[in-house]
């Protein structure tokens, strides 16, 4: 798949809305750690190259950030659970999510939700039988904060000149 290459800085702060030097502040300060792909730095001449998943760790950092999230670290940390960590599965009763993806667009939206200990991943859909708000509060406790992590996938697609959806459909065949 095209998404699967490695990306320089620059393209990942085009591709994620993030200015260059926040990404080199988070990756400085050992905020954001990045995947075990994810190449390069540390001395002069050695430029970072970075794999989707964490373009998708930094979009994610970004939108909690953005929805009011205070702390960088609890922030990127969460991030981090989206972006390098599958999701979903019949213990959920929810189909299965692959690392730095939402859920295929033919399930609904996917809305990621961060509690002060935890947070997860669940489906949204307008005509849906789940009781979405509840197997939140479940799962992250009666406050959280909400990302449509849909939203920030399609943006990032976007940004990358990809179309969301032709994405999704190569990630879930058996969706398509």
């Amino acid at each position: 798949m095209e998404l699967f290459q490695k990306y320089p800085l620059s393209r990942v702060s085009e591709y994620t809305g993030v200015p260059k030097e926040t990404l080199q502040n988070w990756l400085k300060r050992g905020v954001v750690v990045g995947h075990n792909q994810d190449t390069g730095g540390g001395s002069q001449g050695r430029h970072r190259s970075f794999s989707f998943y964490t373009v998708m760790q930094f979009a994610m950092t970004k939108a909690l950030l953005d929805a009011g999230m205070g702390s960088v670290a609890r922030a990127a940390e969460c991030a981090a659970q989206f972006a390098h960590v599958g999701g979903g599965g019949d213990v959920f009763d929810l189909p299965e999510r692959m690392p730095a993806f939402p859920f295929h667009q033919k399930n609904g939206e996917t809305l990621f939700a961060v509690g002060a200990e935890r947070c997860t991943e669940e489906l949204w859909s307008i005509s849906g039988p789940r009781d979405t708000y509840g197997n939140l509060r479940y799962h992250v406790g009666k406050s959280f904060i909400l990302i449509n992590a849909s939203e920030v996938f399609q943006l990032v697609c976007n940004r990358m000149g990809k179309h969301s959806y032709e994405i999704l459909d190569e990630v879930y065949p058996d969706e398509a």
